[in-house]
């Protein structure tokens, strides 16, 4: 089974400190961050699975 993947992102560059952590903290739990600096913005929606 693959790890959960949690989507990281936050609305300006100021922030990539708290993204960095809050990039870092899902590895701990065995899940795979995402980070919106991994791929280029997009006009779909993101898709929520719990």
């Amino acid at each position: 089974m693959n790890p959960p993947k949690i989507f990281i992102s936050a609305t300006s560059c100021d922030l990539s400190s708290a993204r960095q952590i809050a990039k870092e903290a899902p590895l701990t739990i065995n899940c795979h961050p995402v980070e919106q600096a991994n791929f280029e913005p997009d006009w779909r929606s993101v898709t929520i699975r719990f």
